[in-house]
């Protein structure tokens, strides 16, 4: 499955992780009693003419994108780096800021 976590660098990374501790998972999916949550199609990464892991880390890039474009004061004082682990992604890194 996949999920969309934030990670904070700095010179106080483990600090700054930790007061977010509750809430880096912007999006999980995973198996929960046999059900997936939340409900997202299911792809064969073998039967499917593209990558499907580069389609879920280009679209989360545009969602985290628009998301942030969002947020009034800090979107013009954090810079922020999206990649999609692995080397997932067409368009990644992608900077913002």
């Amino acid at each position: 499955m996949f999920s969309i976590v934030v990670h904070l660098e700095g010179p106080d990374s483990y600090s700054l992780n930790k007061a977010i501790d509750g809430h880096q998972y912007l999006f999980d999916v995973r198996f929960e009693d046999g059900e997936l949550t939340p409900k997202v199609p299911l792809f064969d990464p073998f039967d499917t003419e593209f990558e499907v892991n580069d389609v879920i880390v280009d679209t989360s890039v545009i969602w985290l994108k628009e998301i942030w474009s969002k947020l009034d004061d800090l979107s013009h004082t954090l810079s922020v780096t999206i990649f999609g682990d692995e080397g997932y992604g067409t368009q990644t890194p992608a900077k913002i800021m």
